[in-house]
């Protein structure tokens, strides 16, 4: 079949599909995805017959529908890989490719959200109110060891080694296997959902989901609604479930925490990404250097000049070696 015939929604469902089913646990979100947002609008289009305008077009009718910023980059980018596929199957050439890649929209509000004790500590007494059987441990291990919301719900028994206190990702979003650190807390949770499981009759065979869904058997999808109803109930307004990651990033900064470590614990695979914290250690290593003059002047009593009132005594970059006054008339 050429591409002059070869329609995007035959593409996404006979190639596409199967093809991430292999490679991607949370392959049924693209599809959900996918059906709603592109299905209804390539109908009958097929990928040479379908243009840059019609794109934008699309682009358009998803802000007029009220979609965020943030939301219709992740359709772009299922939409995009959903293009890269095709050109590496050759259906189509670099230059169709080139012509059918969408650009992200610009988020001028894109913020990275990091929790107070406050705001952490209502969510947890919201979640713990919420009728989700499941959504206070989910909480809990998401802060406590910045996995991704995937990593904790797809997690199987047979994933977390807690001689080595590890949870063990046979492929992350990089697409590469890591291990989540668990800390003694993090640890505790999953030994007491085990009970909890037991309890309840509920399969811990290895291959088995941590979390099953009740109704389906299976490990839950997502929690969005049970998150959306918790953050309601705590007014911690405009926060993502993802917030809870960069809280645990932004918690190891500032306790000094280097950001190659956060990088390792954060399972990024290059330091680019871990640099967004980057700020929060300055903050950190001002405060430290504060902490050195307030000790050096104590232990020394001296009375240091602000630098505007020495600026006579910069000479090319260079201070020169005299005595100088300080604001009180002594020299130091």
């Amino acid at each position: 079949m050429t591409n002059e015939i070869k329609l995007i929604n035959d593409f996404f469902d006979n190639d596409f599909l199967p093809y991430i089913k292999m490679n991607k646990p949370s392959y049924i979100l693209d599809s959900q995805n996918y059906n709603k947002h592109f299905r209804p609008y390539l109908s009958g289009k097929s990928f040479c017959r379908t243009s840059a305008k019609d794109l934008d077009h699309w682009a358009a009718l998803q802000v007029a529908r009220g979609y965020k910023v943030g939301t219709i980059n992740k359709h772009i980018f299922l939409f995009n890989r959903i293009i890269a596929l095709a050109h590496r199957w050759k259906v189509i050439d670099s230059e169709q490719k080139h012509g059918l890649l969408m650009q992200k929209r610009p988020d001028r509000h894109l913020t990275q959200r990091f929790l107070t004790k406050t705001e952490v500590n209502l969510l947890m007494t919201a979640a713990k109110k919420d009728v989700h059987p499941d959504i206070v441990e989910i909480l809990n291990l998401l802060l406590l060891t910045g996995a991704r919301v995937g990593e904790v719900l797809n997690a199987k028994w047979q994933d977390i080694d807690l001689e080595r206190g590890v949870l063990k990702i046979d492929r992350s979003k990089s697409g590469r296997s890591r291990e989540i650190v668990l800390n003694e807390t993090a640890q505790s949770i999953f030994q007491k959902h085990k009970v909890k499981a037991q309890r309840s009759y509920v399969s811990i065979l290895p291959y088995q989901p941590v979390f099953i869904n009740k109704r389906t058997g299976l490990a839950y999808q997502s929690v969005t609604a049970a998150w959306f109803r918790v953050r309601k109930a705590a007014g911690v307004d405009h926060c993502r479930l993802h917030d809870l990651r960069h809280t645990f990033a932004s918690i190891l900064v500032n306790q000094g925490v280097a950001l190659y470590e956060v990088q390792l614990l954060l399972g990024h695979s290059t330091p680019i990404m871990t640099q967004r914290y980057a700020h929060l250690q300055n903050s950190t290593l001002k405060k430290a250097a504060q902490e050195a003059q307030l000790y050096i002047e104590k232990s020394a009593n001296l009375l240091i000049a602000p630098l505007k009132a020495n600026r006579s005594y910069l000479k090319g970059g260079l201070v020169q070696n005299r005595k100088r006054p300080t604001q009180s008339g002594q020299a130091f």
